[in-house]
């Protein structure tokens, strides 16, 4: 009976003698592994393992091709924020690190894994691109959605494939007909005079040998849609909406390829998205077809505001939530209930008959007699509408525009029927369970919402909300 408790023992012993390693390597604002990262001189974060109580001394290392940096043995107890003292880093630069550590014995943990983060375009210089918009006269009130295009070759093999991109408004990309990104608002709301997020996408895999397509859909956002309340107010830093869009391309023999926005593309604003708003809604017109391919009209410079890459996370559908209870307050009308308040939107599966237009109606709040209360969105439609091309079943989810709701109305056949639809719940993507943790060790208040990206609750201004900063400036002045 004693052999086995002495070999556990003995296993134990020779555990903790070995070591265990720090995990959950990260950068910045934890950030895993990113492409594209905003900063020359980073920061590191790392978990100790559970074995460890208490971390008394760390040691870094970082590589770059022949580049590396060595922090060598530093006594302390930090592991968040940890800042890097090597040699300033350039854009487009790949860079692996690991760390090791001390816990409170002075037992190493042994080298962690190798970590990686490749820095995004870091100056206006880098661009060669030009903003690009279509050049057809429309009625910027509506908030039209632009579709720009281009095509271009290759023929030879490809290492690697970089895109770069930003808008004044908000974008979504696509390459040969995919989705290049599953992120929503890019690229997010910033004082669009004085900076520019810009996105990076690793498009390797999307490439193909021949003819390549790039689709860009560019609508108004937070820079060119109407102000809050105010709907006869638009552009609040101006309608002149823009794409700037940079594909690099790295072949396997060497050589490079650079495809940029410019005079070569073309654009319309006719296309099946009639207009998509923040405040509104999307109205989507299936029947409308592509149509109308212009030059487009491209700026000479960048303008004056700054190019930096994201330094937050982008906004992503992170949840699917279903239908938890259907109510019919009046005879034909159908109220669907999640159960909860959330923000995002609605996905909609339904039957449909060839011109027929579902209407899809949200509110956070039931009138008395279980009607919908949308006093609360103050002059905000918060609608969208579908309108089909052919009979059949369509499956659709808008592309620029969320709610605040738990309630959902629709029109149509289709309300009778309790599967029709599914919400998507959206936040910014970076795990929420990591930033808990390393916020546990770094901070003295609750996680703000971050720079760029959309508010928890809908019914608040869609625009940036001060509170916050409020709320957050004890674990500001506080932080370590």
């Amino acid at each position: 009976m004693r052999a086995p408790y002495s070999i556990a023992l003995l296993f134990g012993m020779l555990t903790q003698a070995i070591g265990v390693p720090a995990h959950s390597l990260s950068v910045g604002e934890s950030a895993s592994n990113p492409i594209g990262f905003h900063d020359a001189t980073p920061s590191f974060s790392w978990l100790l393992p559970a074995s460890a109580k208490a971390q008394s001394a760390y040691h870094l290392e970082t590589r770059s091709g022949e580049a590396h940096w060595d922090s060598g043995w530093v006594e302390s107890d930090q592991s968040t924020f940890v800042p890097y003292e090597g040699e300033a880093l350039s854009s487009r630069q790949q860079v692996e690190w690991r760390v090791n550590l001390r816990d409170e014995n002075g037992c190493e943990g042994g080298w962690s894994s190798w970590a990686r983060f490749e820095l995004g375009l870091l100056s206006n210089q880098d661009w060669e691109a030009r903003w690009i918009r279509p050049q057809q006269e429309v009625d910027m009130k509506r908030e039209p959605v632009a579709t720009l295009r281009h095509s271009f070759q290759i023929s030879k093999p490809i290492e690697h494939a970089r895109l770069y991109a930003t808008a004044k408004g908000v974008f979504e990309l696509h390459l040969n007909g995919k989705r290049v990104s599953v992120d929503h608002f890019a690229n997010g709301f910033t004082s669009y005079r004085n900076r520019l997020d810009t996105l990076t996408y690793d498009v390797t895999g999307h490439l193909q040998p021949g003819s390549n397509t790039i689709v860009g859909l560019l609508g108004s956002g937070w820079y060119a849609g109407r102000l809050p309340f105010e709907t006869t107010k638009i552009g609040p830093y101006g309608t002149d909406t823009g794409l700037l869009l940079q594909l690099e391309i790295t072949y396997r023999d060497g050589s490079s390829q650079v495809v940029a926005s410019g005079e070569q593309w073309e654009g319309t604003y006719e296309g099946p998205i009639v207009s998509s708003s923040l405040y509104d809604g999307e109205v989507y017109d299936a029947r409308r077809q592509l149509t109308d391919w212009q030059p487009v009209a491209v700026e000479p410079d960048l303008g004056n505001a700054r190019l930096t890459p994201k330094p937050f996370a982008p906004v992503r559908a992170t949840e699917t939530l279903s239908v938890q209870s259907i109510s019919e307050p009046k005879p034909g009308s159908y109220v669907f209930d999640l159960g909860q308040n959330i923000v995002g939107w609605a996905r909609i599966r339904v039957p449909v008959e060839q011109g027929e237009t579902i209407t899809i109606r949200f509110a956070e709040m039931l009138q008395a007699d279980g009607t919908l209360y949308t006093a609360n969105y103050r002059t905000a439609k918060s609608t969208d509408t579908y309108t089909a091309a052919r009979s059949g079943v369509v499956d659709w989810e808008p592309h620029f525009t969320f709610h605040g709701f738990r309630y959902v109305k629709l029109s149509g056949r289709a309300a009778t029927c309790a599967r029709v639809f599914w919400a998507r719940r959206i936040f910014p993507s970076r795990s929420t369970k990591r930033a808990t943790q390393l916020s546990r060790r770094s901070y003295c208040s609750r996680r703000p919402i971050p720079r760029g990206s959309t508010p928890s609750i809908k019914g608040r201004p869609r625009c940036g909300n001060a509170g916050t900063a409020t709320r957050m400036k004890t674990a500001l002045v506080t932080r370590r």
